[in-house]
């Protein structure tokens, strides 16, 4: 999934390890032209591993 999960105005993209469940942070750097469009992973918490799909959304519309 993706959004501005950090609030940084940069996309970042979240993932699931479907080993350990463990959820990553994988923030946006808005760079476009280089390699390095992703930083480096912060793992953002465990336990995971019990979903089966995970989304995310303005679902209150206020714009975070």
């Amino acid at each position: 999934m993706s959004g501005d999960f950090n609030g940084d105005n940069k996309d970042d993209v979240m993932a699931r390890s479907a080993t350990t469940g463990e959820l990553w942070l994988y923030p946006g750097t808005g760079s476009f032209t280089t390699d390095a469009i992703l930083g480096q992973p912060i793992r953002v918490g465990t336990g995971w591993s019990q979903f089966d799909l995970i989304f995310s959304g303005d679902f209150n519309r206020d714009g975070k």
